[in-house]
């Protein structure tokens, strides 16, 4: 055989290879779409065929596209609506909207449930999450809160050591804490109760008793225990966050006054500057007339805040410099977590009955995880949109962050004996209790379902 001839065995033999993994893979090029699953007005997947399989890479949205999912960005509060016409507020917070005496417990022991409901109610409708704090003591709004049976001290403010304050805040929590702690649409509870606005701040110029340490763990330890399915929040200010931390592995921190003053995680002990990893960092921005959005945006990052304040605010946008009209903007952006698919992998034994082989590469482009569990899945969709079969991924995506960089993970499944045809691959990210929406992903082909588009696969 002489050389030219080897060579040209050689190029039928790849073209024929070539063929046969065609036909065993990719039915067609994405944009020629037989199912009609494209959406003709955004970016294309595209894959690539291998010696062993084929690798599928789905469109991202860019970097700018802000991905709306609760539990990140801009949390609404005091029903002040974004100052971002294109951002959505999500989830709702009422941090300041809850009285104790006038609006839940009128009658001692005997609770008014109705302004849970109706918060939780708005929630479900948008399959958000409703998240609140009660106050005990609102300088300027209502003074003391407590019902009527609470004792007082001379300055009017709570008897913080009370057995009155300390057990009926007690069965406070205990009653909300059986209505509520499965009730998916509650998100994270504030501790709240303690000091000023229930911020555990009280003046030094105060001439009021301030509470324990042993009592301020009682209240404490109320919230954790009523809700152990859910995130509490601690307020910031030392020496309370270490006595919260080290009750749950479910309490994080709430920060008041971001972009007012600089404000790191450093002061506090222990590797607190870890405990982003596993419980959420929320902020409220500060009304100070110094506040700039350019230091809020860099809190954001050194805090690695999950959400931050649609209010509270105290410049008008459209008095700030574009610079600092930017920087208010990415502190929502970068707030929280972007997931983003940045491939699929299938290779083995692509035919029914076959051992699949399945590679998923993810990244993480927030300063901070989700706290939600998600349960990933490959799925092969009909041409009438319906699973033939799907297959979850191991993926913890509370474990990918930005920091970290993309993470693979790599799963094995056996592909029914019965499944042939063609099918269009796609990826969604669901909630196990099936309450949120499936997870919005930095990528383009999200199908009605929730699901990602990814391209096609023959079988059999």
């Amino acid at each position: 055989m002489t050389v030219e001839r080897g060579r040209r065995y050689l190029r039928l033999v790849g073209l024929a290879m070539l063929a046969l993994l065609v036909a065993l893979t990719p039915v067609a090029p994405p944009g020629d779409d037989p199912y009609g699953f494209a959406d003709p007005a955004e970016a294309l997947p595209t894959y690539e065929v291998t010696s062993v399989g084929v690798a599928f890479t789905p469109p991202s949205i860019g970097t700018d596209a802000d991905v709306p999912n609760p539990g990140r960005g801009q949390y609404q509060w005091l029903n002040v609506a974004s100052a971002i016409p294109d951002l959505a507020s999500t989830d709702v917070y009422w941090r300041d909207q809850l009285q104790w005496g006038a609006q839940i417990e009128k009658e001692r022991g005997a609770y008014d449930f109705s302004a849970f409901d109706a918060g939780l109610a708005a929630a479900g409708a948008n399959r958000s999450r409703f998240m609140f704090r009660i106050m005990a003591f609102c300088p300027g709004c209502g003074e003391n809160l407590t019902p009527a049976y609470i004792p007082r001290q001379p300055d009017g403010t709570p008897d913080w050591n009370s057995e009155e304050f300390l057990e009926a805040w007690e069965n406070l929590m205990s009653s909300l804490g059986s209505r509520y702690d499965h009730d998916p649409r509650l998100g994270f509870i504030d501790v709240g109760g303690y000091g000023h606005w229930g911020e555990w701040y009280v003046p030094e110029r105060s001439s009021s008793t301030p509470i324990t340490m042993p009592n301020a763990a009682r209240l404490i330890r109320a919230v954790v225990r009523a809700f152990p399915h859910k995130h509490v929040l601690m307020n910031y200010i030392d020496p309370f966050p270490r006595t919260a931390v080290a009750m749950s592995s479910k309490v994080g921190l709430r920060y008041d006054c971001i972009g007012g003053f600089p404000q790191t995680l450093k002061f506090l002990p222990d590797g607190m500057d870890q405990l982003w990893r596993r419980s959420p960092i929320v902020g409220e921005w500060c009304p100070h007339a110094e506040t700039t959005a350019s230091l809020g945006l860099r809190t954001v990052h050194d805090l690695h805040l999950s959400m931050l304040s649609s209010g509270n605010f105290p410049h008008p946008l459209d008095t700030l410099h574009p610079s600092e009209r930017a920087a208010y903007a990415q502190a929502y952006h970068d707030s929280g977590f972007t997931y983003r698919l940045d491939r699929v992998t299938l290779t083995g034994q692509l035919a029914p009955g076959g051992r699949l082989r399945i590679t998923s590469t993810w990244s993480n482009s927030g300063v901070a995880p989700t706290y939600d569990e998600w349960t990933p899945r490959l799925q092969l969709r009909t041409a009438r949109d319906k699973v033939a079969w799907q297959f979850p991924l191991s993926v913890d995506l509370r474990a990918v962050t930005s920091d970290r960089g993309p993470r693979m993970t790599v799963d094995s499944a056996d592909i029914p004996e019965g499944l042939r045809g063609v099918f269009a691959v796609t990826v969604v990210a669901e909630d196990p209790q099936g309450y949120l929406a499936p997870l919005r992903l930095a990528n383009g082909q999200r199908r009605p379902g929730g699901g990602y588009w990814l391209g096609y696969l023959r079988l059999g």
